[in-house]
C-alpha cells in the first residue's frame, strides 16, 4: 500500500458503463484494488482518475483511515452532531 501524503485524490471507475465504484479515495492502491475487484466480479474494464486534493498543503487522514470516505461516519453530510 502506499503510504506516502499525495496532494491527489484517486477515483475508480468503470469503462464498462457501471460509473464510479467508489467514492474519491486517498490512496491509489486502494482505488486500484476496488477497480480490480468490480473487474473480477463483472468482467469490465476500468481506470482510475486523479484530482488534485481541495487543499493539499493539509495531510489527508492517518493512512489507516484512508479507504474512510466510504464509510458513513466520515461523510459531513451524515455525520452525526
Amino acid at each position: 500500500m502506499d503510504f506516502d501524503y499525495t496532494a491527489y485524490e484517486y477515483l475508480p471507475e468503470c469503462t464498462g458503463g457501471c460509473g464510479a465504484i467508489t467514492e474519491w479515495l486517498y490512496s491509489k492502491e486502494v482505488a486500484r484494488e476496488a477497480a480490480e475487484n468490480h473487474a473480477h466480479k463483472t468482467g469490465h474494464t476500468w481506470k482510475i482518475l486523479e484530482r488534485m486534493r481541495e487543499n493539499p498543503l493539509e495531510p489527508p487522514l492517518e493512512p489507516a483511515d484512508w479507504a474512510a470516505p466510504m464509510r458513513p461516519e466520515h461523510r459531513p453530510e451524515i455525520k452525526k452532531s
